[in-house]
């Protein structure tokens, strides 16, 4: 992890309206649900994502967005795609910290 300080007036515009999508995993076999979340902080989309997930299962969080092309793609904000192979060393954080096996030594 890389942390710095910054000139928090260094932006120009904010958005409050998070147009979030939520992964629900049921754990093992990862079948997948998907659901928008529109209209909620990333908090009451968490909460949210926790009452829904399976019992022995695990959610993540992604903001919706577009790239630079108009081409549709995900920001994640909490986990990453479970159902997928991580393929570098902060997706295999990101996957061992939803599903609970803590940072390999």
């Amino acid at each position: 992890m890389d942390a710095r300080p910054v000139d928090e007036r260094d932006t120009t515009w904010e958005s409050y309206d998070l147009p979030l999508r939520v992964f629900l995993y049921e754990v093992p076999g990862m079948a997948t649900q998907a659901f928008d979340i529109d209209g909620a902080t990333l908090h009451e989309a968490t909460e949210w994502a926790a009452r829904h997930q399976p019992a022995a299962g695990a959610f993540s969080i992604a903001l919706r967005s577009t790239d630079a092309g108009g081409k549709p793609g995900l920001i994640w904000l909490v986990g990453s795609d479970l159902s997928d192979t991580p393929r570098s060393d902060i997706e295999m954080r990101l996957h061992a910290e939803r599903l609970g096996r803590g940072r390999s030594a």
